[in-house]
This record gives C-alpha cells, structure tokens and sequence, in this order.
C-alpha cells in the first residue's frame, strides 16, 4: 500500500476548501479511492504481490486468465467483469466475508431487518395485480418493466405506529404516512459522482500493475433507482449536508446519502450483469461512508458496527429477485493492509409466486423504513459530530492565522491587503 496521508486538519482537503491544487490532485484522488482511507492506524504494509494478496482471500488472481489473453470482446462477458472486480478488492459472496465478528453481525443484522414482520398485512388484491401485471410485461424492454412493476410493489404511503408521531396515539395505532414525508426521495438511471469507486494500489509491484492495467477501466456506478435522503433532512445539522461534502453527501445528485440501490433487467439481460452492476454500488456507497465517518473521527472496529457501515442493494429480471447487503472490511495480516468491499447474498424471491412477492414486498419496505428511521437517525448524529470537528478545526486555523497576522506588521499588513483574496 502507498504511504498513508498525514492525517492533519489542515492538511484534510474534506475539511478545508472543497477545491485541490494540482499538487493535491493526486493524493485527493487516492484518498477517494477508498484504499488509502483507512478508519484504523495501519501497520508498515508489505508489497501486494500475487503471494500477498492469496493471504486474504485465496489467489485472486489464479482464477484470471493470462494477463494478454483478453481482447475487446470479452470486456462485457459478465464473468470477465466479475473477475476483475475482484482482482479490484469488490468481493461477490465472498468465503471469508462472514468468518470475522464484524462480518457476521453485519450480516445478521441485514437478515434480520430485511425479513422483519410489517404493520400492514398483505394486499391480496396488490398481489394479484404484480403476478397478473407481471405475466403481461414479461417481455417488456427493461425501463418499461422497471417503471410498471416497481409501481405496485412500492406505494407512495406505507403502515407506521402512530404512537411514534403521536405521544397520546395508542399503543396499537397505526396510521397511513406518506414517504415523502419522512424525507425519501430516489433518483432514477441516474450516476454517481465520479472518484469514490475502491480498487487496490499496485504500489510499484510490477505484475500486479500489469494485472490492473491490463483489467483496469472499472464503469463508474450508475443504478437504475438509488434510495437516499432529501436536503430538508439534515436542517439540524446545519450545512454541512449541503456544502463542506457535497460530492461526499450527494454520491447520487439530487438525494443525500443513498442507501439502497436496485439494478433491473429485462427477459433479454443477464440478471449476472446486474449483480456486477450492484456490487460497483455498493462499494461506492460503503467507501463513501467509511471517508465520512473518519472525517467525524469514528474508528473502524474489527467486532462491532455502526448504522453506516452497511448498504443494500436488489436486483431483478421477470423471473427472480434478490437482495444483498453491502459493507467494507480492513483486513490485516502479515503486517498487510488490504480494504475489501463485500457483496453478500441475503433472500432470493420467485416474481410468479405471490407467497415470494410478498417476502419481497416486505423486504423493500423494511429496508426504506430502516433508511428513513434508524439509520437517519444515526446518519444525524454522526454528521452533527463532524460538524462539530469541521467548527473546531476551522477556529483553529481561524485562531492560526489571527495570530500570524499580528506578527506581521504594518508593512506586511499592507502588501497582504493589495494581494489576491
């Protein structure tokens, strides 16, 4: 791994200016990538040979074919992409996901809220209309059957307890609320802001540079429906959500940190080829988090997790469904630090059978009312704690320069006044 960046408030460009010099261009660049960002003070790393990288999860890289052996046709075949996601760090169901404390208790606890039991029971009828709809649009093209079908999995309001917006509502009240007004909003085939997609550092290693040039060009995330946040969500926080990490706080223009990201295909795509699109994501979503939360001075712990370190995802043709959870790992061994981001399976669901749609049904809804809920809720506390560090570092640099500026002089005064400001 290359050197990790100093850590310093000044030196920060989150928490300074929001441009970078050319000179920090590079180090800014890499910060993004996810790979030099890291939540836990790493040891001297070793070089990421083919030998190292085994150590973590098995040889990478002996499953890839000879490095000339590609041309231009394989670049779409979904398991080349697959591949080479995983030769970048994006692991799909990985073995050693789950063997970590962390690992497993992220997992359960995605299991555990995706089959949540709901307030609101069954629509028979919203069930016969999916299974009836769907057999009609089957052979539809991808945004028609995207359009049609999320349609009546998803309405616009959804069964709360009343008593959580009503102190004197009864236990066993439940009310009809509108998403929209618990600050929901979605985005549609819409990209993510560029820079943030995780890859490893050849850090000088010359077949392992190779291997990443060669399978290098990884497509920046552009989901076919992102669930985030609106801006009105963030109002007790100040502006931070608006303006110190706008590309941070905005990964999907237009809503505020995104949680769940759904891939959709049509008969004629391959469902394969929306997973590689998901896990591309996800990894966005989970690395983008991770630099907001060292920002906020929240350290990565190898047993316990926090609301942010894990994202969702969905992925569906005519046929099937599935839903995955997403998180980021720092692995070290061997005096090695690698980061992966993780893409594990949680259910699957059959669309031509209602007992399945209805699973899916709940499942969709109990990961927006984690969004809008739980996860706001920690997402409020954990921006109100950065505010509170960009403050403190901004008056230290205000109090720096004060202080500087009176050890200059009248002459110094003056020729700083006709310079630029």
């Amino acid at each position: 791994m290359a050197a990790k960046r100093k850590r310093t408030e000044d030196s920060n460009p989150l928490l300074n200016d929001s441009t970078t010099s050319s000179a920090e261009g590079s180090a800014g660049k890499k910060a993004r990538s996810g790979c030099e960002v890291l939540l836990t003070e790493p040891v001297s790393p070793t070089p990421l040979t083919e030998a190292n990288l085994a150590l973590f999860a098995g040889n990478m890289t002996s499953n890839m074919k000879s490095v000339d052996s590609y041309d231009s046709g394989t670049a779409k075949d979904p398991n080349y992409v697959r591949e080479k996601l995983e030769l970048h760090g994006i692991l799909f169901n990985d073995a050693n996901a789950l063997t970590t404390q962390r690992g497993k208790k992220i997992f359960e606890a995605a299991k555990d809220l995706v089959a949540g039991d709901r307030l609101s029971p069954p629509s028979k009828k919203m069930l016969e209309e999916f299974v009836s709809t769907l057999q009609e649009e089957q052979g539809s093209n991808e945004a028609t059957f995207m359009d049609v079908m999320w349609h009546i999995l998803v309405a616009s309001r959804r069964s709360v307890k009343a008593k959580h917006y009503d102190p004197g509502a009864g236990d066993d009240d439940v009310l009809r609320r509108k998403w929209k007004v618990d600050h929901l909003r979605h985005r549609v085939d819409q990209e993510f802001v560029r820079g943030y997609l995780p890859g490893l550092d050849p850090n000088g290693e010359a077949t392992l540079a190779k291997l990443l040039a060669k399978h290098a060009g990884m497509k920046n995330p552009k989901p076919d429906l992102a669930y985030g946040l609106a801006q009105d969500a963030f109002k007790e926080v100040g502006s931070i959500a608006s303006s110190d990490h706008r590309d941070l706080a905005q990964i999907s223009p237009g809503i505020y940190h995104p949680f769940f990201i759904i891939e959709f295909k049509s008969h004629k795509g391959d469902l394969m080829d929306a997973m590689n699109q998901a896990s591309r994501g996800g990894a966005v979503l989970t690395n983008s988090m991770n630099i907001l939360k060292q920002e906020a001075g929240i350290k990565e712990s190898a047993d316990e997790y926090d609301l942010g370190s894990f994202a969702f995802s969905l992925v569906l043709d005519p046929f099937s469904a599935k839903t995955y959870v997403h998180w980021r790992e720092l692995r070290i061994k061997n005096d090695t630090s690698i980061v992966y981001h993780h893409m594990h399976f949680i259910d699957g669901y059959i669309l031509e059978s209602k007992e399945s749609v209805d699973r899916l049904r709940i499942a969709v809804n109990n990961i927006l009312d984690w969004g809008v809920g739980k996860r706001k809720t920690w997402l409020l506390g954990m921006l109100a704690q950065l505010e509170a560090r960009y403050q403190e570092s901004a008056s230290t640099r205000s109090s720096a320069g004060s202080t500087k500026g009176k050890g200059k002089g009248k002459g110094s005064e003056k020729a700083s006044s006709s310079g630029k400001s």
